[in-house]
């Protein structure tokens, strides 16, 4: 599941939309969902503590 964020950083809003989907999703239990986040202004320090995604990409990670 993925969440893209242009301005501000990404803060526990994000973190909250992406588990929401996530929930929805209904996944079954066969399959691994991996919450990514792609932000060109970077996080938070407090969604940075959560640990909830399991990759986070900058702007400089997409033009690399």
């Amino acid at each position: 599941m993925c969440k893209q964020i242009g301005r501000p950083p990404a803060g526990l809003e994000a973190m909250h939309a992406v588990a929401a989907k996530i929930e929805r999703l209904n996944a079954p239990s066969s399959v691994t969902v991996e919450p990514v986040l792609i932000s060109a202004a970077g996080i938070t320090k407090a969604l940075a503590k959560t640990g909830f995604f399991s990759h986070i990409l900058g702007l400089d990670d997409l033009l690399a």
